[in-house]
């Protein structure tokens, strides 16, 4: 028995709600032509790059080829909408690309990271792109890693999820610090800073004779209302702060943070997965099922001993006999081997 179709309805729906989310964009782009004589120009990371790839793939397997209304949605929205239909057995309806667009967005601002651009240049993605295959590299001991991956520069490539939002309020930050550890650091810093400088204020206070009484007591107070361990005072008083007081206090300092590129020494357990070519890689292949990474000849590592810190995708057999097993099955992933 044939698929049925997901309600036009319902799809339009989910369209508009993924319009209305807010995007870190990426170091990858894509432009698409809307045939109305106007180009859309998505943002976005590789490891969406990836998932859209692998998903797709799925998605045509089962039910041959994806609508062309799809690649008017970003590359980050996507897989969603494919998995949904995979769920539900049912295919994406045939709807029009003028009413898929309208409604992705319909709930989008202008500093979101679907945009309208003339004349951009095409994905600039390491696959083939008439065939979407990705490539990859593997090691003498089998390490796989993205072929030509190029390694993001600053934390902001890095740390794309927390990269744009944080500046608009002390609790957007307050946010982005749980979710992002070494940016935590970045902040306890500036509290260290300040309540150095408030000690300081307050010590010279009360060694001047001419300090009044009540200056002094506002300085203490203050001070004693910051613990001197920034993890235990630096976020109450990060929410504290006043609009004026987080633009002068916080954002330069931050702003320059996202700017440099990380203390791998320090930040390395923090990084994510996607932004070196093994991580990369090691997604990718997660996203497969068993059996695909079975024919393949492709085993996920997750600490090759214990309390190891090596997660990897490791390709166990021959590169040729792996690529040979790639074509005759349609998966779109190649191998070379690298010495």
């Amino acid at each position: 028995m044939a698929p049925t179709h997901i309600d036009e309805r319902d799809v339009l729906q989910w369209l508009r709600a993924l319009g209305a989310e807010r995007l870190s964009g990426g170091s990858f782009r894509e432009t698409i032509s809307t045939g109305i004589g106007e180009e859309l120009l998505h943002e976005f990371s590789l490891a969406s790059a990836m998932s859209w790839t692998r998903n797709k793939e799925i998605y045509e397997r089962r039910f041959g080829q994806v609508p062309s209304w799809l690649m008017t949605v970003n590359p980050v929205h996507r897989p969603a909408l494919c998995r949904i239909a995979l769920e539900r057995d049912q295919t994406l309806p045939q709807i029009t690309e003028t009413a898929a667009l309208a409604a992705y967005q319909a709930g989008r601002d202008s500093s979101n990271a679907v945009c309208m651009y003339p004349h951009l240049s095409e994905m600039n993605m390491s696959q083939d792109t008439d065939k979407n295959i990705w490539h990859f590299e593997v090691s003498e001991s089998g390490t796989l890693t993205v072929a030509d991956f190029k390694s993001p520069n600053t934390r902001a490539e890095i740390y794309e999820s927390v990269a744009d939002a944080w500046v608009e309020s002390p609790a957007h930050l307050a946010d982005a610090m749980d979710e992002v550890q070494p940016l935590a650091w970045a902040v306890n810093e500036i509290y260290s800073e300040v309540r150095s400088e408030v000690e300081s204020e307050r010590d010279s206070a009360s060694n001047d004779a001419m300090a009044s009484d009540e200056r002094v007591e506002a300085l203490t107070a203050r001070l004693d209302s910051m613990p001197e361990e920034p993890e235990e005072g630096a976020k109450d008083w990060l929410l504290a702060l006043t609009t004026v007081e987080f633009e002068r206090l916080v954002v330069p300092q931050i702003e320059g943070w996202f700017s440099e590129e990380p203390n791998w020494n320090y930040e390395d357990d923090y990084i994510p997965r996607g932004a070196t070519s093994q991580g990369a890689a090691l997604e990718f292949f997660e996203s497969m099922d068993g059996d695909e990474l079975d024919l393949l000849g492709v085993e996920i590592i997750e600490g090759d001993h214990p309390g190891s810190t090596y997660y990897a995708a490791e390709l166990r057999g021959d590169v040729d006999a792996a690529n040979k097993v790639a074509i005759n099955a349609g998966m779109p992933v190649r191998f070379k081997r690298i010495t």
